[in-house]
């Protein structure tokens, strides 16, 4: 699934790609897409103990950076559909036993790794 994740996002964002850049922008791809996929596992994880207001918000959240660097609303949602499937048949995910404090932790450290590779991807292509 994820494979098809970057490659659509590929192909979206190809066109801020020249020729000696595609390393770089397949590196800047792969962060974003794995610390949107962790902070949303994150908040699901933690969706008990954080409440399901605060879940939805980083879903939300999540959901605009996607739609941001893809400029595909259709994309990110199917996007968004299929990581919380995986989810939902994941046994980790049900009922997990985790303190509202240590989620909170948790949250904050993917918020940063998610605004830190959005960002990075965003300079690159207001460098373009």
């Amino acid at each position: 699934m994820r494979r098809l994740i970057f490659a659509t996002f590929m192909c979206t964002i190809s066109s801020i790609a020249i020729a000696g850049d595609d390393q770089k922008l397949e590196e800047l791809t792969t962060a974003f897409i794995n610390a949107s996929y962790a902070s949303l596992s994150a908040a699901y994880f933690c969706r008990d103990g954080i409440g399901v207001d605060s879940y939805l918000k980083v879903r939300k959240a999540v959901e605009a950076g996607l739609v941001n660097i893809t400029g595909n609303v259709d994309v990110a949602r199917k996007i968004m559909d299929e990581w919380e499937k995986k989810m939902a048949r994941d046994p980790l995910y049900k009922s997990p036993k985790v303190t509202a404090d240590k989620c909170s932790d948790l949250l904050m450290e993917r918020y940063h790794k998610l605004d830190a590779a959005f960002d990075a991807i965003a300079n690159r292509k207001n460098t373009r």
